[in-house]
Order: C-alpha cells, then sequence, then structure tokens
C-alpha cells in the first residue's frame, strides 16, 4: 500500500493513540531554555541531556533513586503528593528520559510510563509547565516492512512486549494532557541510543542514534516554536529521532524542520 492510500484508510488505533497532525513548527526561539526538569536521573542519557542543556538553561534532574550529580538534584517519588508539586514548581519545561530504574519487573515498567508519569504531568499542569518533552522509541513502528517510508504520521505497532507496550502507553498518557490543551507536548521517537565510539567497532545498526544527538533533539524541541493546527490539538508533536546516515531505519527530516542537526554516524558504512 502506498504511504497516501495509507493514511486515506484512516485505520483504527490500538487504545485511540493515533498519531494526529502535528501542529505547524514555526523558526526557534531566541531566548534561553529556561527552568528544565531533567527525570532518569541515574540513566546517562538523561546525564549527556543535563550537560548539554546548562549552557542555555538551568537543568534541575530527578529520580525516585539517590544520584550523585554536578546539576541540582532532588530525589522524588514522583507519587500524587505536594512533593510532586514542589518539584515541578517554577519549571517551565519537563524532559522525561522515561527509563524505569534498573531490575524494575514488567507491572513496574509500565507503571513507571503511566501512573508516575501522570502525576508529574498533573503537577505540571497544576504548576504552569509550559512544555513537555517525552522520549519515546521508534521500536513502536519496527513491526512495519522495511521497504515502507514510515513517517511520524503513521501510527504505532506496540507489540505485548513491555517495552514496546509500555512506551506506547506512556505516549497515551501524555497525548491526553494535550488534547486538553494544558502544555505544548513534544515526543521524540528515538532509535536505538548509544555512543559512537563505543560501537565502532560493531557492525552499523541501521537503527543507531548517538546520545549526544539525542541532546541536541531535546534542545531543539525545548527552543521550537509551534501554532496550533486546526484540529485543537494543542501543539501534539511527534518526531523521529536517528542518525543522519542514508542507512538509517527511519528518516528525521522532521525533526531537522525543528532545528535537530545529527552529526554522528552520517558516514556509516
Amino acid at each position: 500500500m502506498k504511504r497516501r492510500e495509507f493514511l486515506q484508510a484512516g485505520a483504527v488505533v490500538l487504545a485511540g493513540a493515533n498519531a494526529a497532525p502535528a501542529a505547524t513548527a514555526q523558526p526557534p526561539e531566541a531566548d534561553g531554555l529556561g527552568r528544565v526538569l531533567i527525570t532518569c536521573a541515574e540513566d546517562r542519557l538523561a546525564k549527556t541531556i543535563g550537560d548539554h542543556l546548562s549552557s542555555n538553561g538551568e537543568v534541575r534532574l530527578t529520580s525516585t533513586v539517590d544520584v550523585q550529580s554536578k546539576h541540582p538534584f532532588v530525589r522524588s517519588d514522583l507519587d500524587h503528593s505536594e512533593a510532586t508539586d514542589a518539584l515541578v514548581d517554577g519549571v517551565d519545561s519537563v524532559v522525561f528520559v522515561n527509563k524505569p530504574p534498573v531490575g524494575a519487573n514488567a507491572d513496574e515498567q509500565i507503571d513507571y510510563r503511566t501512573r508516575l508519569t501522570y502525576n508529574v504531568l498533573f503537577a505540571a499542569r497544576a504548576k504552569a509547565v509550559r512544555r513537555v518533552v517525552l522520549l519515546s522509541s521508534l521500536d513502536v513502528l519496527t513491526d512495519y516492512d522495511q521497504d515502507f517510508e514510515v513517517d511520524e504520521f503513521w501510527r504505532p505497532l506496540p507489540t505485548t512486549e513491555v517495552e514496546s507496550l509500555s512506551r506506547h502507553l506512556s505516549e497515551f498518557t501524555v497525548r491526553e494532557f494535550a488534547r486538553e490543551k494544558t502544555f505544548e507536548v513534544v515526543v521524540l521517537r528515538l532509535g536505538h541510543v548509544v555512543r559512537s565510539e563505543e560501537v565502532s567497532e560493531n557492525s552499523y545498526d541501521s537503527m543507531w542514534v548517538d546520545e549526544r544527538d539525542v541532546a541536541q533533539a531535546v534542545e531543539s524541541a525545548l527552543k521550537a516554536g509551534f501554532r496550533d493546527h486546526p484540529s485543537g490539538i494543542r501543539t501534539w508533536n511527534v518526531y523521529h529521532v536517528q542518525s543522519d546516515s542514508k542507512k538509517a531505519r527511519f528518516t528525521s527530516r522532521r525533526a531537522k524542520g525543528i532545528g535537530y542537526k545529527p552529526t554522528y554516524f552520517g558516514d556509516a558504512k
């Protein structure tokens, strides 16, 4: 089926969370990033993002476990409480790295990416947070034939495997707040996050994306200007984030429209 025919088919999506038309991207905003809260401080990707954003904003990290960090850190259970309200108080944007603690079982992974995410979003709504960036995964689209050029307008095909399903449910959770026009939402679906120098001896993986490119994509998502789409869904924006290799499984063409400039794996062999 051609892509145009597929889009016109209007297939019903699992859990009703199909990819609605994204808001139109505007040129990046000139101002700084303001105050940014980043979750999953124990994860290396969160640390890389924090280091990258700190040059243009005020970064605060959080986690459900204690973490040593060179940036301001607040341990939080991310429950429905005044402590979570205080965590987001004064924050302009929240970046959900969206990685459950190491050792989390299937139920805990789903709980982390749904209930705990909901708690932070609920507090963010009360505290007038401006923008939310959710890091999701391109794995929710890998069941499509590789010959298809699958972009952000194709519906996810999550499996019953907990990683895939919990990622999809997390997107669905954030989307419901976008429907309420609570705050601007940007979902970045990532490839498989690595550091290029650590996999230099491996055969190229068409899903790879360097964590430093991810950090730059997050900055672009935080700085980009959007306007509402006539659909009425306030700035629900989904972007695919991969390397710039011609062999990459998915294209980052739309993400480049908001300033994403990948620099790793461009010469993948």
